[in-house]
């Protein structure tokens, strides 16, 4: 039954209606209970809100919501980026938007990380933001002298009801063993 359910939110969050009912929040003002999740940890994946990419002015924090393997607890994930390694055929260890993630591809298993250091965020982003995947050597020294002037804020879906509730959440990285895209 559970499998059936999260087939069904993930088709839900692919669907262009919902760009519709989502909302973003400056991150220090959103309010949530803290999860304590262990580095390695598998997560479950139920549902992923979606939303808009992050840019050179604004870093989005998307969410998954998925049950931590480790102590049965569902949790909300909150991750401006994902990333998959060598388990995933790369490589090396690679960075990217989670609006990468297809559900059509049937990955539901993902393990928890800390999340990199900002300026680590700011590359990666900044990369991201940019549509030739580089970024000026002069842009780069600004995000490292920490003057990039990003904005963090969390995606709110308010199409899907898990996202509505009341879960603890943590902010970390989802990493895959498969490439979910």
């Amino acid at each position: 039954m559970l499998t059936i359910t999260a087939s069904v939110i993930f088709v839900g969050c692919n669907n262009h209606k919902i760009i519709n009912r989502v909302d973003y929040q400056p991150l220090e003002d959103y309010q949530y209970t803290p999860a304590t999740v262990t580095p390695g940890s598998e997560i479950e994946l139920l549902a992923f809100s979606g939303g808009k990419r992050s840019d050179e002015n604004n870093l989005y924090y998307y969410q998954f919501v998925g049950i931590d393997k480790s102590k049965g607890d569902t949790i909300k994930i909150l991750l401006p980026v994902i990333s998959i390694d060598e388990d995933a055929g790369v490589e090396t260890k690679t960075y990217t938007t989670p609006l990468q993630f297809n559900p059509d591809k049937g990955i539901t298993t993902a393990y928890f990380e800390q999340l990199p250091s900002d300026t680590a965020l700011n590359l990666i982003n900044g990369t991201e933001a940019n549509t030739g995947g580089e970024i000026s050597t002069e842009k780069i020294q600004a995000m490292l002298d920490g003057k990039s002037h990003q904005k963090a804020y969390v995606v709110l879906n308010k199409s899907i009801d898990l996202f509505q509730r009341n879960y603890k959440a943590v902010i970390g990285v989802l990493n895959f063993k498969q490439i979910p895209w």
